[in-house]
């Protein structure tokens, strides 16, 4: 259930064109295998290369658990995001991220390492901390999904515990301050 936010100002509207609340948000989290000696990433074969199965023979099936929660979507404004991630600056920043990033998964970061990655992750992040401070919420309560694509750039910051503490109100009250 999303309900637009109030006006976010003018500084964060030239930013934030689209802010949401998500009021009620439902998540199914299914436990697909284990990666302990690898770090998950690069694409999808190359996880399931790494991954140690839950079972020795397939049983069409997985454990899984259905959550329920609250948060706020943000919707970045693409022509400001546009020139920001052609700025000297970004790339010299990102070029150690990429590099770190192939030599530790020995794959080219390529668009899992990309200036519009990276700032929606840190934004994320910036804010789950400081909502962690003000809504009451453990810092590992909260989490963000990235939406990211060459025609879009938003993130999800949400919580959806396996308690009852996914309703309570703190985080889309967020919105309101």
């Amino acid at each position: 259930v999303c309900v637009p936010a109030t006006a976010p100002g003018t500084t964060a509207g030239t930013w934030f064109p689209m802010i949401q609340q998500v009021t009620r948000l439902r998540e199914v989290r299914a436990l697909q295998g284990f990666t302990r000696l690898s770090p998950p990433g690069g694409s999808a074969e190359q996880l399931q290369e790494r991954m140690a199965p839950l079972s020795q023979s397939d049983l069409g099936w997985l454990p899984a658990i259905e959550v329920t929660g609250e948060g706020v979507y943000f919707d970045l404004a693409s022509t400001r995001l546009s020139t920001w991630e052609q700025s000297p600056l970004v790339e010299q920043r990102l070029r150690p991220l990429i590099d770190r990033h192939k030599k530790v998964l020995g794959v080219d970061g390529g668009d899992a390492v990309s200036p519009r990655k990276v700032l929606l992750h840190t934004l994320a992040h910036v804010l789950i901390d400081q909502w962690a401070l003000e809504c009451g919420y453990p810092n590992a309560s909260l989490a963000e999904r990235l939406y990211v694509s060459a025609e879009m750039a938003g993130f999800l910051v949400y919580t959806a515990p396996t308690d009852s503490a996914g309703s309570l109100g703190g985080v889309v009250a967020m919105t309101e301050n």
